[in-house]
């Protein structure tokens, strides 16, 4: 097979090195030295500040080469700077410090477009996360739900998707701070690829993608259901589960998520205003449509033998069976929120990292169904002792 010429035009050592030891683990790769990519394909570039006089170099070259791809790596990784590359033609970013993992995506996405076979398109499962108010644990549970999956599948083939808008903190139980969020990517979106959607995600050591909600109040404008359905539209082909924390927030965002979504998990817990608040929200849905309801899937968190109702009566209260209940276990899941290390993770063989496991296994369509039954789906992922 013949082989791609890479040119590697990097200064800062050991991210040259990095990068030299990512393409070496891939024998279809022919790197190089310099700044003279001719002959190459792949035109891998560090950009110091003068980030204007290096793109217009670029496209003087690109002018001379136009079947060369670049890819640029630079300390300056704000949304005006990505911007700027889009703008430019510039199909892959690697922001600094630079990780092994994302380099390996670089890598993968230039193989990808240079196949004549096309990877058959991905259609990733949708699950929506809500909580009847706030308090009841619903991103404790979208962001344990995400790990759940994440621990079974390849890097970066599991998307928590934060809008929670605009109070959102699924990234502090991740220990992640972003740079970018949703309104980075959709503050132009006739701009939005999927180039674009990846640079603005943040990466976990689990490999689970992360990408913040609108955290400005000056962009809530932006979030709207036709821009965050784009959004979603291009993430389902780029990964095999997508788990939205929508948080508390009800809106015409959240039930267009509702449409989207092929399973949508309303949290509460064993409290009056709780099981109202979950009432209303799936009667609601109901009025809207009942295919809509039908998504709507009632997980009681916190169960304990010391709660005041009985599980008859609060599920008559809500007028439908609760499809899981998670334990109390909430000393566990509060100091894994505060330590940045998810019940997953942290306590692996508690009550409630089980309970989660369980329940992300339950939610896969099953063989036979005539649902999904390429990648995961349809394959049995979680391991029971």
């Amino acid at each position: 097979m013949k082989r791609i010429s890479v040119c590697v035009d990097v200064q800062t050592q050991h991210v040259r090195d990095l990068i030299l030891a990512c393409l070496a683990e891939d024998k279809t790769f022919e790197p190089s030295l310099g700044s003279a990519p001719a002959g190459a394909q792949l035109y891998i570039r560090e950009v110091g500040g003068r980030l204007q006089e290096a793109l217009a170099e670029l496209a003087e070259l690109r002018a001379h080469y136009p079947n060369l791809e670049i890819a640029l790596t630079s300390a300056a990784s704000d949304s005006s700077t990505l911007l700027c590359c889009m703008d430019a033609g510039i199909r892959y970013f690697l922001p600094q410090p630079v990780h092994p993992k994302d380099i390996r995506a670089v890598l993968r996405r230039y193989l990808d477009r240079q196949s004549s076979e096309a990877p058959p398109p991905k259609r990733a499962l949708v699950i929506g996360v809500i909580g009847a108010k706030g308090g009841v644990g619903a991103t404790t549970l979208a962001v344990n739900l995400a790990l759940a999956y994440q621990q079974n599948l390849p890097e970066g083939g599991v998307l928590l998707l934060d809008a929670n808008i605009p109070h959102g903190d699924a990234g502090l139980f991740l220990d992640l701070t972003p740079q970018l969020d949703l309104a980075t990517i959709v503050a132009d979106i006739s701009r939005l690829d999927t180039v674009l959607l990846e640079s603005a995600m943040a990466s976990h050591s689990s490999g689970l993608r992360y990408l913040a909600t609108v955290r400005q109040y000056e962009d809530l404008p932006l979030s709207t259901p036709e821009s965050m359905s784009h959004v979603l539209s291009l993430a389902q082909g780029m990964f095999e589960v997508i788990v939205i924390d929508l948080g508390t927030y009800y809106g015409r965002v959240t039930m267009k998520f509702l449409e989207l979504a092929d399973v949508f998990l309303l949290v509460t817990e064993p409290a009056l205003s709780c099981l109202h608040n979950a009432a209303s929200f799936t009667g609601y849905a109901s009025q809207r449509s009942p295919g809509l309801a039908e998504k709507i899937l009632v997980i009681l968190n916190r169960v304990h033998d010391r709660a005041p109702y009985s599980i008859a009566d609060m599920e008559k209260a809500i007028g439908r069976p609760f499809y899981w209940r998670l334990p109390n276990d909430y000393q566990t899941a509060g100091t894994a929120k505060e330590i940045g290390q998810p019940v997953v993770l942290g306590a692996p063989k508690s009550r409630l990292a089980t309970a989660i496991r369980e329940l992300a296994q339950s939610l896969l369509p099953q063989p036979g169904s005539g649902k999904r039954k390429r990648g995961l789906f349809g394959l049995r992922l979680f391991n029971r002792d």
